[in-house]
């Protein structure tokens, strides 16, 4: 529920203001409704993905894999800078490139 959460009834002081903790939050609790446009992530995702294998005996191997993101992954208009916000308080949207990167490492038998 976008801004949405149940208040505690806590209520601490941080620089000089007043803030109500949430006991429940909901996804995307920053946002007012009316503010909310779409989710933080996109819903397709591709990339490139290449390895090698090494064979120690006929049998064993290891291997690499490495995976390649293609596309940004995040909604640049959900996507709000976690350090700082503008002058009048408004959070500041990141216009970055958000893409997967991915390495793995395996070990196994072959017969």
């Amino acid at each position: 529920m976008a801004g949405g959460g149940s208040a505690s009834g806590s209520t601490i002081i941080l620089d000089k203001d007043k803030v109500t903790l949430f006991k429940n939050t909901g996804a995307y609790y920053q946002f007012r409704s009316s503010e909310k446009s779409g989710n933080l992530y996109k819903n397709l995702d591709y990339g490139l993905t290449g390895g090698i294998s090494y064979f120690i005996t006929k049998g064993f191997f290891v291997g690499l894999r490495y995976d390649y993101g293609l596309v940004d992954l995040t909604n640049n208009r959900m996507d709000p800078s976690k350090k700082s916000v503008d002058a009048n308080g408004e959070f500041i949207f990141k216009n970055d490139f958000d893409r997967h990167i991915a390495y793995g490492l395996s070990m196994g038998f072959r017969f």
